[in-house]
């Protein structure tokens, strides 16, 4: 009995210890599966949408709102969460207005407070889709026009660049591509994927690092 009890007790110990690990990959590997799903589905209906409508949207030629109307129509068993007047549907995921909303329910890629103009880079428009995903869009200061999602929607862990992202449509080429910063707002964007960093802006620009690498990019998120 002796022995059995010593047994256990070395399993028990060995539980402890490997668990954690064993559940952190899983969550991490969801992530990534989460990402790459999104990534495909938001590329597949730009270029059903681009097909379709016979040209590129830029942001320089239509409003934030109006892409969003227009995105929306390619994706499956929308929930518009956008209303022009007051940023979020009260019939939505909350009843703040969006920028109230973005910056409370979200945090940086190290799990910091999100900086008070974090969401301009996704306040032109929202929906949720059919798999429970967010899909945001933004009208940028250049024609590129910017998609951000949510891949797991409500879910934790609301993170920039652990399950939120930001995208944008190559105005020339209608290619999705990652956000590198390249369309700043007085900013470098470019820096914002970083464990390290203490701006309210960091993960903007994880999408870009993400799709280099995504099995690399996901074991090591902070």
């Amino acid at each position: 009995m002796a022995e059995v009890l010593i047994t256990l007790g070395i399993i028990g110990v060995v539980a402890a210890m490997t668990m954690p690990v064993l559940i952190g990959n899983y969550q991490r590997k969801a992530l990534e599966t989460s990402f790459k799903k999104s990534y495909s589905v938001i590329s597949q209906a730009m270029l059903k949408l681009i097909n379709d409508e016979g040209y590129v949207p830029k942001a320089a030629n239509i409003d934030g709102y109006s892409g969003s109307m227009l995105i929306r129509k390619y994706f499956i068993g929308v929930i518009d969460c956008f209303n022009k007047s007051t940023g979020m549907s009260v019939n939505c995921v909350s009843s703040q207005d969006f920028s109230s909303w973005f910056d409370t329910f979200y945090k940086t890629y190290n799990k910091k407070t999100l900086a008070g103009s974090a969401h301009w880079w996704f306040d032109d428009g929202m929906f949720v889709a059919a798999d429970g995903s967010f899909i945001f869009v933004d009208n940028s200061n250049t024609e590129n026009l910017l998609i951000g999602v949510d891949t797991n929607g409500a879910k934790a862990p609301n993170l920039l660049g652990h399950d939120v992202f930001l995208f944008e449509l190559d105005a020339e080429t209608g290619a999705l591509r990652g956000y590198d910063g390249s369309n700043n707002r007085d900013d470098e964007t470019s820096k914002y994927c970083d464990k390290n960093s203490t701006s309210g802006l960091n993960g903007l620009s994880c999408s870009f690092e993400a799709l280099k690498n995504p099995d690399e990019y996901f074991k090591n998120l902070p």
